[in-house]
């Protein structure tokens, strides 16, 4: 019988996570849409329709009745976000937790190198702890044991930085490939991994410029001799999990590379 995973908050990543987990575990997930009932019910991922943001007041959020059946719970729901007021980042945090009660396994939290704000130079984990964190720092009170990944960028499929309004064009990236992310959450759920917290970004950094024109096939102007602003590091996830990119270089993103590798 295959392990059970719980995927709280099904969109564009989520979704991702899901179809490559589905060969190995049964996996189960919440939307908030009935939109993406009819999909994801047909490709066998157990939706269920759970709208986080719900105010205090109305219906209440029960424990999910599924907790003590799933061996690991992945949390895609951003409780992190530069667009999204910190009232409703709050209600958020606070329903996802009354979500999962008192689970007890392993969680991976999804969060972003957002946390690390105007920083600026070559940045590790050790910069900022989870307890320093809105939305990591809550998770973390509640369930100790829960992983927290970093992520950069989120790119690869149909999310290009060529499609996006960009400026700072000499700014170096710190992308990551949805694949590689897929790659390195299986390895969490594999190898037991608890109460990491892990950057999760591509381990070259050429600037947008660079990406772009990659991309493009088209030169947007003379490139600065190096690329400016925030590096990402994430050599400790890389060496604890002795992991291996798939998509090393943002400039490649766009180009399939070993889609079934594990």
């Amino acid at each position: 019988m295959k392990r059970k995973v719980g995927i709280i908050g099904c969109g564009w990543l989520g979704y991702r996570i899901a179809k490559y987990l589905s060969d190995s575990f049964e996996v189960h997930t919440t939307v908030t849409t009935e939109t993406k009932i009819e999909l994801l019910s047909s490709e066998g991922f157990h939706p269920e329709i759970i709208n986080f943001d719900r105010l205090p007041g109305e219906d209440d959020i029960s424990p999910w009745q599924k907790l003590l059946s799933i061996d690991h719970i992945i949390i895609t729901v951003p409780l992190f976000s530069k667009r999204v007021s910190q009232d409703v980042l709050d209600i958020r945090i606070r329903n996802v937790s009354a979500f999962l009660a008192r689970y007890r396994g392993p969680i991976t939290l999804m969060s972003s190198i957002g946390v690390y704000k105007e920083v600026t130079g070559e940045i590790t984990e050790e910069l900022l702890p989870a307890e320093s964190c809105s939305g990591e720092k809550e998770i973390r009170q509640l369930f100790k044991q829960a992983n927290i990944l970093r992520l950069g960028g989120l790119m690869g499929d149909d999310r290009l930085l060529s499609k996006y309004k960009v400026s700072e064009m000499d700014a170096a990236v710190n992308h990551i490939h949805f694949y590689d992310i897929c790659r390195i959450v299986h390895l969490l759920i594999t190898q037991s991994a608890t109460a990491t917290v892990y950057n999760v970004v591509a381990p070259l950094h050429p600037s947008k410029r660079q990406v772009i024109e990659s991309q493009t096939g088209v030169s947007s102007g003379p490139s600065a001799a190096t690329a400016t602003g925030k590096i990402i590091v994430s050599q400790k996830m890389v060496k604890e999990l002795e992991y291996q990119f798939i998509y090393p270089d943002p400039r490649q993103f766009h180009i399939p590379n070993n889609p079934g590798a594990r």
